[in-house]
């Protein structure tokens, strides 16, 4: 009952501003300002930015004059709005005469491909929402002469120079459509008026009603649940319903008289006086707060006090408010933040501890799988290459451990953030043809990759997480696979002008799933029957990671599978599509001799780059850190610089900065333990071109440098 009294009483105080006698003229006032108070808001907030902004294109485009005046409009409109030494009416004509010029003037610049006659039409409009009806009218007749004028120097070919000529035989059929939109949307404008001019005389009706109720709201008053008071603009204390005694234990007769301020706790009260004169300036708006309110006991007890100016309202002539006992709440609110700030901070620490330990386990697991692909490398015997196999299918699956833990990680305290790049298609599904095809030889089972068509080799989107997903598939339909096949395979599902959707499909011959299986399958820490998991291991993470990422690249995943009549896994993305023409680089490997500079701290991935450059008759100088990279760099030319990212004194991504200051060009790859989409956006901001995780593919470090080298020498 208190809200709807305090409700009824603004909203009369807020119509205080018509009069009676004059309903129609103060009245329509009174709405004219208030539209214009929000058009100003606006203006200030949206449209002096659009103006600055536009000002910036013309420039870029050359057209020096637009430019001028869309920055003189905007620098004039902050001055108008803002200046406390106009008056309204003259800021609403200004403002008005401001967006005309605008408008004329894109009209006449940008012709059929820009905005003219639609900002001329939105300005008419406007003004009939701010404006009093002469200055409207004379805006009417002004419009009309200046599109008279406009049409007779086209006619004369006066404005053959200026995009507006593009218009042609248009012209009189656009001017015709926007001159009668524009008088169509004032009279409406103007019914709307009328209808808010006989709300208005409704409400002034039904005020000598409300009067009549005054004694019986009073009455409720003095037996509500919270206390309603009336200070004057002074905060001197009014009025105070009688339940203040129950409640707070004062009598009203102790406090009448007194600044309510002098009751507030000392902490809160520099911040309630602020409020209350904050108060004093609105008009029938209603301000809720929260402070300490001094008891009759001596204590304190947390209220929330709604208050509204009234002053203008004899029946009120101060400000109203209502106190209401929130302690209770308060301290819960407290506890349930302190939780809150609890859980958040635990959630946070063990996030950072998974990222930190899987660089910690990544780093010295570089280290043996770097050693094993060198030992792949150097002839070994049947039998040691068959342990050096086993090791590195284990060191893989223990990486996929790692990565599945990361993105566990992250999606339950920060969630994935999917990343914008380019996505050769093709080249992805190359690439993972041919990593896999050594196990499918190892199997004897077929390996097949099938690309529709219809596909193009660029689009724009997540190619790190598209990888991860099909990695996941590939080494799920791998592991439970002995014999037969395992394909993959994409297709065009849809394709619009903005952006494409692919449906992907990985199947296999392997054991398959039960129903149950299949319906819990995508369930975190989910691994099948205990003897399956025994038999073949796994986390449990990477399909549900997988279908979080796959939610997040617009799609859906789905399975379909039989026990002993394998497993078809289909899944779509929407990817946007790319409409640069730039080529994809040449991946062939160059003859000449490459000089490189690594910075690394890590003593096994020392000798594992210095190895690597040797197999492939590269020079490398090894630095043990960012500076010492530095110094190096000073003295020699180099074609390519390894930057390891996480480094004692001067970390790799100072040091890229650095180099970034004394050469732009230089290639500059990162090699990082930290491996997240989010990790390698920060590399290329501290100016390295990409980056390679680790454990380090030696493959792909190739490939990297020899694509950064060729594009550097074109």
């Amino acid at each position: 009952m208190k809200e709807k009294l305090s409700k009824a009483k603004a909203f009369f105080s807020k119509n205080t501003l018509i009069n009676p006698n004059n309903n129609s003229q103060v009245g329509l006032v009174y709405w004219k300002h208030k539209i214009y108070h929000v058009v100003a808001a606006a203006m200030i907030v949206f449209g002096v930015p659009l103006l600055l902004f536009g000002a910036t294109m013309f420039y870029i485009e050359g057209q020096i004059y637009m430019a001028t005046l869309e920055i003189v409009i905007a620098l004039l409109l902050v001055s108008v709005v803002l200046c406390p030494n106009i008056g309204i009416r003259s800021k609403k004509i200004i403002m008005i005469v401001l967006m005309y010029i605008v408008s004329l003037a894109l009209l006449i610049y940008t012709g059929p491909k820009g905005t003219g006659f639609a900002s001329v039409v939105f300005t008419i409009v406007l003004s009939g929402c701010i404006l009093e009806p002469k200055y409207i009218k004379l805006l009417v007749v002004v419009n009309f002469a200046t599109f008279i004028i406009l049409s007779l120097m086209m006619f004369m070919s006066l404005l053959d120079s200026y995009a507006i000529s593009d218009y042609g035989f248009t012209w009189a059929i656009n001017l015709m459509t926007s001159q009668a939109l524009a008088i169509t949307l004032l009279l409406l404008i103007h019914k709307i008026y009328q209808g808010l001019e006989d709300q208005n005389h409704k409400i002034l009706d039904s005020k000598s009603k409300l009067k009549i109720k005054d004694a019986r709201y009073e009455a409720m008053v003095e037996h509500i649940f919270d206390v309603i008071t009336i200070v004057d603009d002074q905060a001197e204390f009014k009025y105070l319903s009688p339940n203040i005694y129950k409640l707070y234990g004062w009598k009203s007769s102790a406090l009448l008289g007194n600044k309510f301020l002098d009751f507030v706790h000392s902490k809160d009260r520099k911040r309630i006086e602020e409020v209350f004169n904050h108060i004093l300036t609105l008009d029938g708006e209603s301000v809720t707060e929260v402070f300490q309110f001094l008891k009759g006991n001596g204590g304190y007890a947390y209220i929330e006090v709604t208050g509204i100016n009234l002053i203008n309202n004899p029946n009120i002539l101060g400000v109203l408010a209502s106190f209401r006992d929130v302690t209770t709440r308060v301290f819960n609110e407290a506890a349930l933040i302190k939780a809150k700030e609890k859980a958040e901070n635990a959630e946070k620490a063990k996030s950072q501890f998974l990222s930190v330990m899987s660089h910690e386990i990544r780093t010295p697991l570089n280290g043996i799988m770097g050693m094993n692909q060198l030992l792949l490398e150097t002839n070994p015997s049947s039998e040691q290459k068959n342990y050096l196999e086993v090791s590195m299918t284990s060191s893989k699956m223990l990486l996929n451990l790692i990565n599945d833990v990361l993105d566990y990680s992250k999606l339950k305290a920060y969630s994935i953030v999917l990343e914008k790049t380019e996505i050769n298609i093709r080249k992805i599904l190359g690439d993972l043809e041919y990593m896999y095809t050594h196990e499918a030889n190892e199997k004897n089972i077929s390996f097949r990759v099938r690309i529709d068509d219809n596909i193009h080799e660029k689009y724009i989107g997540d190619a790190f997480r598209l990888r991860q997903v099909l990695m996941n598939l590939l080494n799920n339909a791998f592991k439970f696979t002995s014999e037969g096949f395992v394909e993959i395979q994409v297709d065009l599902y849809r394709a619009s002008d903005k952006d494409v959707k692919l449906i992907w499909t990985v199947s296999d011959s392997g054991i398959g799933m039960s129903n149950e299986q299949v319906a819990q399958i995508f369930d975190m820490f989910y691994q099948g029957e205990v003897s399956i998991s025994r038999k073949y291991g796994g986390s449990g993470l990477g399909l549900p990671i997988c279908k979080d990422i796959i939610d997040l690249m617009g799609g859906q995943i789905w399975v379909s599978s039989e026990i002993n009549k394998g497993s078809i896994f289909k899944f779509t993305c929407v990817f946007e599509k790319d409409f640069s023409s730039k080529p994809f680089l040449d991946e062939k490997m160059h003859e000449k001799h490459i000089k490189i500079l690594a910075a690394e701290d890590d003593q096994i991935s020392r000798l594992l780059l210095k190895k690597f450059s040797k197999n492939m008759n590269w020079q490398i100088y090894l630095s043990r850190n960012g500076q010492e990279l530095l110094e190096v760099y000073k003295k020699d030319d180099y074609d390519i610089i390894l930057m390891d990212v996480n480094m004692p004194i001067m970390d790799g991504l100072q040091a890229s900065e650095e180099v970034r200051k004394i050469d732009m060009e230089i290639p500059i790859i990162g090699i990082s333990a930290f491996a997240s989409p989010s990790d390698v956006k920060i590399c290329l901001e501290a100016g390295m071109n990409t980056t390679v995780s680790k454990p380090i593919d030696f493959k792909l470090l190739k490939d990297a440098i020899v694509n950064l080298t060729n594009k550097d020498k074109t």
